[in-house]
C-alpha cells in the first residue's frame, strides 16, 4: 500500500472536463488545475475557460479548483474567478512582459494585470451586480 508523506498534497493538472474532475477526487487530488497543457493542439480543442463551471461544479468545494490558459488581462483572470476557480494562473503573461516591444518587465507586468483587475472589479462591484450578471458578463466576454 502505498503511503503518502506527511503534509502532501496532490495536485492533479490537466483536467479538461468533469468526468476527470470526479476522477481526480477519488484519486485523493487537493487541488484540480484545468489545463489544456498550453494550448490547443487541435482547432477543435477546448479551452480551459470553457470547462471551468462545469469542473468547479462537479468538484462541489472538495478540492480547490485552479486554471491556466488563455490568461492574458486582468479581464481574463476576473472571468476565471466569477466562473469559480479558486486560483487563477497567468502562465505566459511574464514573457511577454519581458520581451520587446512591450519590455515592461514582470513588475511592469503584473502591474498592469492588478490595475485591469482592480478597475474591472470596481466597475462590476455595484449593489445591482448578481451573480448571474456575473456570469453572463463571463460568458459574453468568451465569445
Amino acid at each position: 500500500m502505498a503511503r503518502r508523506a506527511p503534509f502532501s498534497r496532490i495536485v492533479l493538472k490537466g483536467i479538461g472536463a468533469a468526468e476527470d474532475a470526479k476522477i481526480a477526487l477519488e484519486c485523493g487530488a487537493a487541488y484540480v488545475y484545468v489545463s489544456n497543457h498550453g494550448g490547443r493542439q487541435l482547432d477543435q480543442g477546448v479551452g480551459s475557460i470553457d470547462v471551468l463551471s462545469k469542473v468547479v461544479e462537479a468538484v462541489g468545494g472538495r478540492a480547490r479548483v485552479m486554471v491556466d490558459g488563455g490568461i492574458y488581462r486582468g479581464t481574463d483572470v476576473v472571468k476565471a474567478l466569477i466562473l469559480g476557480a479558486d486560483i487563477v494562473s497567468v502562465g505566459r503573461l511574464y514573457i511577454y512582459g519581458l520581451s520587446p516591444p512591450a519590455g515592461l518587465g514582470w513588475s511592469g507586468c503584473s502591474r498592469s494585470l492588478r490595475t485591469r483587475f482592480i478597475s474591472v472589479c470596481h466597475s462590476r462591484a455595484s449593489p445591482a451586480t448578481t451573480n448571474s450578471t456575473n456570469l453572463t458578463f463571463a460568458r459574453r466576454a468568451q465569445s
